[in-house]
């Protein structure tokens, strides 16, 4: 079984940890790492833990991170379909700052893709569509890139009759009107900003009465009270509290790929989210983003508590 993953602005990641971060003055790391991120790729990372799916990634890349970051992914056997950019990936430098716990991210700029090097990528994903038994689309395109790589990705899915994971809230509106049988992950805050709403309710009410072919929506809020809804049963999650937190990155990529693949395997919707919420709780144990133990997320999971009512 192979997933499809759109993760067209993937980014080179470097991590340094302080005892204690103040900003304006001169900060030494206490240690540090490098690796190949960005939704898309944190994605596939997660998805080959839980080992169901094998997820095939599509990306820009170019310049020097590009390059680093192919490497990394062939080495790690991420499966991959790259066009190659004029510009540069951006790199993310993150800042984990022991003494309070406290995450600063400093993001590059991602600079948009051409006509013909969007063209190239949405040939790949017409390529390999009929082997997937689910698709995603992961994080925002890079720049100002035309939106309309999105809807013509999900209507290739749509031909194929291959279903929608959806893990993005800027430049989706497209993607709705194609036909394809839609997945929403996203946290509460986006939801919010989808919906105009004020309430995770009122607002997932709203989105299935807009958009026909949403077939279930689910909400991440770190680490309080998550939601799933198939439009027709609302199911809440009470997640444990996590000790010895290590970094928070990653962990909506994590519940997006776990969810996705247990859609594909024909797992309910609620219990999907579940499994999926305890991967991405795993995912704070790890200073790589969309890596996580599997006992980790299976004792998690066994303490998350479900409520359910009628949406």
């Amino acid at each position: 079984m192979k997933t499809a993953v759109l993760g067209a602005n993937p980014a080179w990641q470097k991590t340094l940890v302080f005892e204690k971060f103040s900003c304006g003055t001169v900060n030494r790391a206490v240690s540090a790492d490098e690796f190949a991120s960005g939704k898309g790729v944190n994605f596939c990372r997660a998805c080959e833990i839980h080992g169901t799916s094998t997820p095939v990634l599509l990306q820009f890349a170019g310049g020097d991170n590009g390059k680093k970051l192919i490497s990394m992914l062939d080495k790690l056997n991420i499966r991959h379909c790259t066009c190659m950019t004029q510009n540069p990936t951006r790199c993310c430098i993150t800042i984990l700052n022991k003494m309070d716990n406290s995450t600063t991210e400093c993001i590059e700029p991602s600079f948009a893709v051409s006509r013909d090097e969007a063209e190239k990528l949405l040939a790949m994903a017409e390529k390999i569509m009929p082997e997937c038994a689910i698709a995603a689309v992961c994080g925002t395109l890079p720049g100002d890139t035309d939106k309309s790589v999105y809807s013509r990705f999900a209507a290739i899915a749509a031909k194929n009759d291959v279903p929608l994971l959806l893990d993005a809230c800027k430049g989706i509106d497209g993607i709705f009107s194609t036909g394809c049988k839609i997945n929403l992950k996203v946290n509460k805050e986006e939801l919010m900003t989808l919906a105009s709403k004020d309430s995770v309710d009122t607002a997932m009410r709203y989105l299935f009465s807009q958009y026909p072919s949403l077939c279930t929506v689910a909400v991440t809020d770190g680490a309080d009270k998550a939601f799933a809804s198939d439009g027709e049963k609302l199911v809440s999650y009470q997640l444990p509290e996590i000790k010895d937190i290590v970094s928070t990155l990653g962990c909506g990529d994590t519940a997006s790929a776990i969810y996705s693949s247990c859609l594909a395997e024909g797992i309910s919707f609620d219990i999907a989210f579940k499994k999926a919420l305890a991967a991405a709780s795993a995912n704070c144990l790890s200073s790589t983003c969309g890596n996580y133990i599997q006992s980790d997320a299976k004792k998690i999971e066994e303490l998350i508590c479900l409520t359910e009512s009628t949406l």
